[in-house]
């Protein structure tokens, strides 16, 4: 299982690189940054201390619970049209001597907003 959340921002700006027979050149240069806020990989099955023949999944659904402790501070998902803040899980099955399955889910970040903590909210603009 890996958890992941980062950010990604990209954009382009002209730039002017100076003059060439008597005309302005200009260039567009591409601007990229990314930050991860968290990338935690571990096995979710099988459990410590399984038998070979415990690895062995049958046929049908199988549910594997996790949970994992994220920061308080961590910034709100967002899409935006030159960058986005994503967080998701993502689980692959290893299937040896054949392709593995990989299933990717993402999920949203709200911090709470605590109302007290911001000075103009108690001010009224009703007259």
């Amino acid at each position: 299982m890996t958890c992941l959340g980062r950010a990604y921002v990209y954009w382009k700006e002209v730039e002017n690189v100076g003059h060439k027979g008597g005309r302005q050149r200009v260039e567009a240069v591409e601007n990229t940054a990314e930050e991860e806020y968290f990338n935690f990989r571990f096995p979710i099955w099988p459990q410590d201390g399984s038998t070979l023949e415990d690895q062995m999944l049958g046929t049908g659904q199988h549910t594997f619970p996790f949970q994992f402790q994220l920061s308080s501070d961590l910034p709100p998902s967002f899409e935006g049209n030159y960058g986005y803040i994503r967080y998701w899980t993502k689980a692959t099955i290893d299937k040896p001597w054949k392709v593995d399955h990989h299933t990717k889910r993402a999920f949203t970040i709200i911090p709470p907003l605590d109302l007290n903590m911001s000075p103009g909210v108690a001010v009224s603009n009703c007259t």
